[in-house]
């Protein structure tokens, strides 16, 4: 169960006596929780992509005290793409097996079909992704093999048909099926993450920020051509996937001969998202791009920060936000269908991404910031970065 309460004030959250709303005392508790993710859940249609976001805007605040931690292990990659080891197998096969047992045990391979090879010492060579955890030959690591930018998983041999991005990128047809290619869809998962940050008491103040669908030519081109705007950006392999400029203009006042910062404007000048990704990866980014945004515009001492700390926050509320699209999936009337199942796998498989990713600052800070939420709670973080100007622990 999607517990939204430990999200925003950590692990020892339902320790604590009534929780105070604004105009009205009312009781916490799992029961409680959960009729109100169930009265909140909106489900327009049968459709996937018409669920509406199960976070709805809430008048209320509330804020116990958390002293209770929990240990849990952004962009872009995926939520740490190109950091996800493809595991190297060697098992032992048995040649004096009965024909019966090699035809139900020997391992076949998801790319080509044909059994996988065994070594001289009878082992098979082969490697398995270790999400998806497909067996195929190790040969097409390096023969061509197109494999799916967003879900990496590599094109069998038959029976499915690979499209070539604009910009040369490959999707499956399962990420294909629900890729953002414009504007309107964009927007559409612009008001649901806006929802969502509501719902966390973290409403983006600025109402217009301009949004771009761009290829990775697009991309490249301006951020190499921006000087001037400061940039936070998202990778994966190389590519970029969100980008986020802003306008900082401070004004200064003279004391004594010495410059001091009075008051900075700061605007958000527009979000860059990469084309073609599959709704939840586009929404994920979108959310890790948001989140800057929200710094930018509300947090305090932010400025402080390292780029470890400011990617890991980021990074956990695209978790968050997939979390909350897990959550509504569950609870969906559709009819169950390959495409459903498949979208809900897409949302764990991101998930995954993010916790394992190692050797940059996506991954690092992502499992530096969730330890800290689990144990304080995203207000509780937040709120000290904006009293103390430092990243707690």
């Amino acid at each position: 169960m999607l517990d939204l309460g430990e999200y925003l004030y950590g692990a020892g959250w339902a320790n604590y006596g009534p929780v105070q709303y604004e105009g009205s005392s009312v009781q916490h508790g799992d029961e409680q929780l959960s009729e109100a993710f169930d009265q909140s859940l909106v489900i327009g249609s049968s459709s996937l992509f018409d669920i509406a976001s199960i976070f709805q805007p809430s008048p209320f605040s509330f804020y116990p005290d958390n002293r209770h931690a929990s240990q849990h292990p952004e962009g872009i990659q995926p939520h740490a793409f190109d950091d996800l080891f493809i595991a190297n197998h060697e098992s032992k096969y048995h040649p004096n097996q009965n024909t019966h047992h090699q035809e139900h045990h020997h391992p076949t391979c998801y790319v080509c079909g044909e059994p996988i090879q065994v070594d001289a010492s009878g082992h098979f060579q082969y490697e398995e992704h270790p999400f998806w955890q497909e067996k195929y030959c190790r040969r097409h690591d390096t023969d061509g093999t197109p494999w799916c930018f967003c879900c990496e998983r590599l094109k069998p041999t038959r029976g499915s048909t690979y499209l070539t991005l604009s910009d040369g990128r490959r999707l499956c047809p399962d990420c294909h099926d629900s890729a953002v290619l414009d504007d309107g869809a964009l927007k559409a998962l612009e008001r649901e993450i806006r929802e969502f940050y509501e719902c966390l008491g973290m409403k983006v103040h600025q109402p217009t920020i301009p949004l771009y669908l761009v290829n990775q030519q697009e991309m490249n081109e301006y951020i190499a051509r921006d000087e001037k705007i400061t940039n936070q950006w998202h990778h994966r392999q190389g590519v970029t996937l969100g980008l986020t400029t802003r306008d900082y203009d401070p004004i200064f006042t003279t004391v004594e001969g010495r410059r001091h910062p009075l008051v900075a404007y700061t605007e958000v000048v527009s979000i860059r998202i990469l084309c073609g990704l599959p709704r939840l990866k586009t929404g994920e980014t979108l959310t890790h791009e948001m989140m800057h945004a929200w710094h930018i515009l509300e947090l305090d001492g932010y400025h402080r920060l390292t780029d470890e700390v400011r990617e890991g926050l980021c990074e956990v509320l695209g978790y968050m936000w997939l979390d909350s699209q897990i959550f509504s999936m569950s609870k969906s009337k559709a009819a169950p269908s390959p495409q459903f199942d498949f979208q809900k796998r897409l949302a764990k498989f991101l998930q995954h991404s993010m916790e394992t990713r190692t050797g940059d600052v996506y991954g690092t800070g992502f499992r530096r910031v969730k330890r800290a939420t689990d144990m304080y709670g995203l207000k509780g973080t937040l709120d000290y970065i904006r009293m103390m100007g430092s990243f707690p622990g």
